[in-house]
């Protein structure tokens, strides 16, 4: 039977500060000649300040600058329509119906392979992807799109997102757990704007989660800020991807990073949805991630969330995650005081090196 939605639209201001809305700066109160030594208290429109943690000049300089170009760039009203857009992508997702038959939802969902064994496509990620498509246009006329599920993408194969706004979606990412009815896939919209990473959203449709952050002024679940975590690697919760696309490769090689951080870490989880659990680390729930292969669709929204909640990610090399057509990367994401190690774990799995 169809499902009904667990959420409604809520049509209130951004939780980005009055600042985004054009009236007055709330920003931090930094006095010149004084020696900032005290956390930074960002405001938000429920009236509450909330803590930034790590609280560095220099970050806090480039968020200011951030803000004042982004304000510049997209307004509330834009990006609550963003919002209205992907909330009703995730009732499309919702109104999938199963039974009891696994042939019947097959056909009912229309899974189709892609390549691979393991790699599907239904119906629903298309129309998913026709309806943001369709209203993202209508919001930004003349963005162009970078998405999973696009015949021919109108960025050119290997070429860096270009000038201009740049959408980058994944209309359900977890599409395996769509067709199982395991209620754990996500909506993944990024935005850039002439290369670079501006706005991006994650919603869990299942639960109403709807994660979201713009460059510059943190990340947000809902209307509350939220932050990644800073546990060490022995009390952190570690969550990853197999690389199923690619399992005769780096099948064993992701197993054996896994095995090798089950045993110096608290404990493995593994969801099925990269964005997903970039979001679960911005928001504190887990601590690490990493995955082998991921598209830029996989990572461009719950990258720059997690990024704008504190956190670091990175390719298996310690770049910055390419966003171009065509393109795979290795990520490997966590805090600052377990990065470094999650790193070299990671990246000894796949040289097939001894972990030091």
């Amino acid at each position: 039977m169809t499902q009904s939605a667990p959420y409604k639209l809520d049509n209130s201001q951004t939780p980005y500060g009055t600042s985004f809305l054009g009236r007055s700066e709330r920003l931090p109160n930094v006095v010149p000649g004084i020696t900032y030594i005290f956390p930074v208290l960002w405001y938000n429109p429920s009236g509450a300040f909330s803590l930034d943690p790590d609280p560095d000049p220099l970050h806090i300089i480039t968020q200011i600058i951030a803000r004042k170009k982004c304000r510049s760039m997209l307004t509330a009203e834009i990006l609550t329509r963003f919002k209205e857009i992907i909330y009703r992508a995730g009732e499309l997702v919702l109104s999938a119906t199963y039974d009891d038959s696994p042939r019947h939802n097959v056909d009912q969902l229309g899974v189709e392979a892609k390549g691979g064994s393991v790699n599907f496509v239904t119906r629903y990620d298309k129309a998913v992807q026709e309806l943001l498509e369709e209203e993202l246009s209508a919001v930004l006329p003349g963005a162009t799109f970078l998405a999973e599920e696009a015949e021919e993408n109108e960025q050119p194969a290997g070429s860096a997102a270009g000038s201009g706004y740049v959408f980058v979606i994944d209309p359900i990412d977890g599409t395996t757990n769509f067709i199982k009815d395991y209620r754990l896939s996500t909506i993944s919209v990024g935005l850039l704007k002439d290369g670079v990473q501006l706005w991006g959203a994650v919603l869990q449709p299942y639960t109403g989660e709807y994660f979201h952050a713009l460059k510059g002024n943190g990340a947000y679940l809902g209307d509350r800020r939220i932050f990644a975590g800073n546990a060490t690697l022995d009390r952190s919760l570690i969550v990853f991807g197999t690389s199923p696309y690619y399992r005769e490769t780096l099948g064993r090689k992701s197993m054996n990073a896994a095995a090798e951080l089950l045993m110096r870490c608290t404990d493995l989880r593994r969801s099925g949805s990269a964005a997903y659990d970039l979001c679960t680390l911005a928001a504190g729930r887990a601590d690490g991630f990493f995955e082998l292969t991921l598209s830029p669709w996989d990572y461009a929204a719950g990258g720059l969330i997690l990024t704008e909640a504190g956190g670091i990610i990175t390719d298996i090399d310690a770049k910055p995650l390419p966003i171009r057509s065509g393109v795979t990367s290795s990520v490997v994401a966590g805090g600052k005081n377990n990065y470094s190690d999650i790193l070299a774990i990671v990246k000894a799995a796949l040289d097939d090196e001894p972990v030091q």
